[in-house]
């Protein structure tokens, strides 16, 4: 099994944290919310998963397809939520290599 996850930022500010379920309610998207009052880069994050097939010459297209919805899906609602602080990824790089490295 393959797990993409994509930083979205900080939304615990949001004033109406209802917006997010909101947003997604009809849209195919799993949110991670992070409940934490550390200094943090992100507290939210849009993840997916994908199972390898048996046929490991089909690994590269569902690959392909789960970073592309991973990514659309949390630049989308990043747009949505934060459109004044749309950050680059390097901004979320320390927070990322944390995660990686527990």
């Amino acid at each position: 099994m393959l797990r993409c996850i994509s930083p979205v930022g900080r939304v615990s500010s949001i004033e109406n944290i209802d917006c997010v379920e909101e947003l997604i309610t009809n849209r195919p998207i799993r949110v991670g919310l992070i409940p934490t009052t550390d200094d943090r880069t992100y507290d939210m994050t849009v993840e997916a998963d994908a199972f390898l097939p048996e046929h490991p010459s089909l690994d590269d297209a569902r690959l392909a397809a789960l970073l592309s919805k991973v990514a659309i899906d949390a630049d989308w609602l990043e747009q949505e939520l934060l459109r004044e602080l749309d950050a680059p990824l390097a901004t979320f790089r320390k927070d990322l290599e944390k995660e990686g490295a527990s």
